[in-house]
């Protein structure tokens, strides 16, 4: 829900969207819900791209034994 509400939100790019605010209570999503999900990208493409580059190199996390 969190990446509908930010692709549909209006900004200078989509200037007819919705408020974050009326999409939140429309869908019952927290605002707080969506802001943690928001901060939480720029962690979750660096893990990403670290996952392909391992991918690529043929390496795995490391494991407990």
């Amino acid at each position: 829900m969190c990446r509908f509400i930010d692709a549909e939100k209006a900004t200078e790019d989509n200037p007819d969207g919705y408020s974050i605010a009326l999409m939140c209570r429309v869908m019952g999503v927290n605002r707080s819900t969506y802001y943690t999900w928001l901060a939480g990208r720029p962690a979750a493409a660096v893990r990403q791209r670290a996952e392909e580059e391992m991918a690529f190199s043929g390496c795995t996390w490391p494991t407990r034994r």
